[in-house]
């Protein structure tokens, strides 16, 4: 395996043991890894000077449980997910846009930029959000698209947006995207958000420590079959992909000199300029339009990456070619819109119906302390899924 796929238990001693990857991952992670900017740039840089390639050797020693942070889910934990990566697309070279936490990354998704913000700011998530949106884009188009959001309860991310909270009567209860499926009556982008465990029953979706991630895998799961029952299963684009990798450790180098959004600078984080974007996040497309088993690395273009801001520049060639790029970042980033019917003269017809469901209870470790304390990049992160509908 080599150290790769491994990582010092001190990046700064010559003479520190290395641990590899593990599979021992388990569904409930008591201590959650820190994904703050500082925390990731330690994890990265293994607690040395910046440089490019980043050595990818410190998350251990960033991390309060050590070696924990190198153990990740087997497929037979997340079934759902594991399935649709093997009947589906897959992307294996799709990164954050920001070494940072959920909220800067969410805006990215929204905005192709986070407005400066590497970490969540609780005064600019209270006061709202106020760049310009892919929502408010899909408004004032010409192409009359729409556009909804469902959630598992409150408060949403996609609430820290000023503009969709001017826009109160396009959320709605994840029961309503059931009721709408089955009614062939969804819009043409439909955001879904887990539930996130506001109300304490430690039954949260989103995957995020300590919740159970079998939750959302079972969330996965339940979304999909809805669509492939639906009659709009063959003009279905879902997607399932991950704010940012969670702490959890990665091998692969974070993208260097990317072009920044808006030329705007986070003074208080080492004067970084959003020219590095962050760790790889899993990205899935599920579609009769997509190929089975493919696997998508870098696009073609050297000088581009699959990140965030790839989101805003598909859904505008796809669904709302009127109207502008939203920064200079989703200009660059790379679309996927092209493996949408690539090498496919129709929807196909070999899509299953259904998926495996997840044992929220976890019977392969030994004890009640390895049980809780471990997990995995793959599904730690926050889920948040897309539907882009009406288009083929």
């Amino acid at each position: 395996m080599g150290h790769m796929c491994a990582n010092p238990y001190d990046p700064t001693n010559e003479s520190s043991p290395w641990y590899p990857i593990t599979d021992r991952g388990a569904l409930v992670t008591k201590t959650n890894p820190n994904q703050a900017y500082i925390n990731t740039i330690r994890a990265v840089y293994g607690f040395g000077n910046i440089s490019n390639p980043a050595p990818m050797t410190g998350f251990i020693h960033a991390y309060v449980d050590r070696e924990i942070i190198m153990d990740a889910l087997p497929p037979y934990k997340v079934p759902a997910l594991a399935t649709l990566a093997m009947e589906y697309t897959v992307f294996n070279r799709y990164y954050a846009s920001v070494p940072g936490q959920t909220i800067p990354n969410r805006w990215f998704f929204y905005s192709a930029t986070s407005d400066g913000h590497v970490d969540n700011d609780a005064a600019t998530i209270a006061g709202g959000y106020d760049r310009r949106t892919i929502f408010q884009q899909i408004d004032e188009s010409k192409y009359n698209r729409t556009w909804a959001i469902y959630y598992g309860d409150l408060p949403p991310t996609t609430y820290t947006l000023s503009y969709v909270r001017k826009n109160y009567d396009k959320t709605h209860a994840i029961s309503d995207f059931y009721d709408h499926c089955q009614k062939g009556s969804l819009a043409n982008f439909a955001f879904i958000e887990p539930a996130y465990d506001s109300k304490g029953n430690t039954q949260g979706q989103d995957q995020e420590p300590p919740h159970n991630v079998a939750y959302g895998d079972r969330l996965i799961k339940n979304v999909y079959e809805a669509l492939r029952n639906s009659s709009l299963w063959n003009s279905t684009l879902f997607i399932v992909v991950y704010d940012e990798h969670g702490g959890f450790f990665d091998h692969v180098p974070p993208p260097w000199d990317v072009p920044s959004p808006d030329n705007v600078t986070n003074s208080y984080s080492q004067g970084f300029h959003f020219d590095r974007m962050g760790l790889r996040v899993p990205m899935i497309l599920v579609s009769p339009w997509v190929a089975k088993g493919q696997r998508i690395g870098e696009p073609e273009d050297p000088d581009k990456h699959y990140e965030h801001s790839s989101f805003s520049h598909t859904l505008i060639n796809l669904l709302i070619p009127d109207m502008p790029f939203l920064t200079a970042r989703d200009e660059w980033a790379a679309p996927f819109d092209w493996v949408i019917g690539n090498n496919l003269t129709g929807p196909r017809t070999d899509c299953i119906m259904t998926l495996p469901t997840a044992n929220a209870t976890d019977f392969s470790t030994s004890t009640a302390s390895r049980t809780i304390s471990q997990s995995t990049s793959l599904v730690l992160i926050s889920v948040f899924s897309l539907l882009l509908t009406g288009r083929f």
